[in-house]
């Protein structure tokens, strides 16, 4: 039987080609060097030197801030007008910094104590290093990260990295709706009293560039001053917040008391006084590519409790294991079962490609509905599926891998990939919102 799914995509936005599910520093179906490949970001890294372990390059460029209040939903004066705005290019945390990572600065000397660590609502007070820090000033913030030889992001930079070019409402596009099931807000069971979780918890909160809780966990702190009305004058070039110091800093994304959904669009932005500590707040650090200067490295926080289930083993003697496969999720999923992936991603490949240590593994978490469908075309394709769409024939014609096989039926599917392929209906069938 010859594979239907493409069949049901015309006309969907996954019939554009959106490989921007995988912009994860991977080159979705192995094509580094192709036309979907992460050369603009690796050329950025180039010129910042090293890529710092825990951050990501966002790459130079332009894209569009804010929203327009006569015309989107939901969007307020403060956020309008929609503008476009030029980047140079910056690295940015992975996670938001957390309670273990501050106490270090605390103990180290050059950070403040968190004034209401007892505090209940505060996510010192749960006595877990691995939640995201609030209650703290953008003060304390700006020097932590100093002392990482860092800094905050502006606003531009974190809206960037939040949204990337598409003007998407959240980190992971514009549905599903933020929800009890996949960001742990106010909601039914088991979400009636929301609670701090640790940093990468819902999976569905990552950003086109891999960074994680941009949408919900807590808010975070950038390094501008506030004004009501900035976007309306404010510069296309690399724009950096009103000169003048007044009573109020940028907070920027949904924090995990927010009580609507309605407060969790990545282009929302809010004040406080520099000084004040508020429940839900915490922040993230940046850093310019032209910063060559390293970055203090801290001990890992404890590792999230593993399930009750042990994760399958590795099975060893897989053929064809090399960079380019490593770089290839796709491919990696004609090899590997899809919980050895989840599981050993990393040590599969970290000889070759140590993306996956840095981040999840993209198929047990994929932002988007569309992904699962783009997946299982790219699976196919490996084998030399042949496309109807002229779309798709056009995309898959630009890989040097794809080699079109007019005699191919899914009984030629290895059994791997086979099994790979009803996961990713399964999980698509499973996911909310999906179709």
């Amino acid at each position: 039987m010859l594979f239907q799914e493409e069949m049901e995509l015309e006309g969907s936005p996954v019939a554009r080609v959106r490989w921007t599910v995988l912009a994860l520093g991977l080159a979705l179906g192995g094509c580094r060097g192709s036309v979907l490949s992460v050369a603009p970001a690796e050329a950025a890294e180039a010129k910042g030197g090293q890529k710092p372990s825990d951050m990501v390059v966002v790459p130079a460029g332009k894209f569009t801030m804010g929203c327009d209040f006569k015309k989107d939903e939901d969007c307020s004066s403060r956020e309008s007008p929609a503008h476009e705005v030029d980047l140079d290019a910056f690295y940015i945390d992975v996670q938001e910094v957390s309670v273990g990572e501050y106490v270090a600065c605390v103990k180290a000397g050059a950070c403040t104590e968190i004034e209401n660590a007892n505090d209940r609502t505060c996510t010192t007070s749960h006595n877990d290093p691995r939640l995201p820090l609030d209650c703290v000033s953008q003060v304390q913030a700006a020097k932590f990260c100093t002392w990482m030889s860092k800094r905050l992001p502006t606003e531009a930079e974190w809206e960037k990295t939040a949204r990337g070019t598409d003007r998407r409402r959240y980190s992971w596009g514009n549905s599903p709706k933020p929800s009890c099931e996949n960001l742990g807000i106010w909601g039914p069971a088991p979400c009636t009293r929301a609670t701090p979780r640790p940093r990468g918890t819902f999976p569905l909160d990552r950003s086109p560039f891999g960074v994680r809780d941009m949408t919900g966990s807590v808010g975070e702190l950038v390094a501008d001053n506030y004004a009501v009305h900035y976007y309306e004058g404010s510069p296309a070039k690399n724009p950096t917040g009103p000169a003048e110091k007044k009573f109020e800093v940028v907070v920027r994304g949904g924090r995990y008391t927010d009580p609507t959904p309605d407060d969790f669009s990545v282009y929302g932005r809010f004040a406080q006084h520099p000084t004040a500590t508020v429940s839900g707040v915490g922040f993230r650090c940046a850093k310019s590519a032209s910063d060559t200067a390293p970055v203090r490295a801290l001990a890992a926080a404890p590792a999230t409790p593993a399930p009750a289930a042990s994760a399958p083993a590795l099975t060893a003697g897989k053929p064809g294991l090399d960079a380019e496969t490593c770089a290839d999720p796709c491919a990696l999923l004609t090899l590997y079962a899809y919980d050895e992936l989840a599981a050993n991603a990393c040590k599969l490949c970290k000889k070759y490609d140590d993306t996956f240590c840095e981040m999840s593994f993209p198929f047990n978490d994929v932002p988007a509905c569309d992904a699962y469908d783009e997946l299982r075309n790219c699976v196919f394709a490996r084998f030399g599926y042949v496309f109807s769409k002229p779309k798709w024939q056009q995309q898959f014609s630009k890989m040097p891998w794809y080699k079109p096989d007019p005699t191919f039926t899914e009984a030629k599917l290895p059994p791997v990939a086979k099994a790979n392929v009803q996961r990713l209906k399964d999980l698509k069938a499973k996911r909310q919102g999906c179709r």
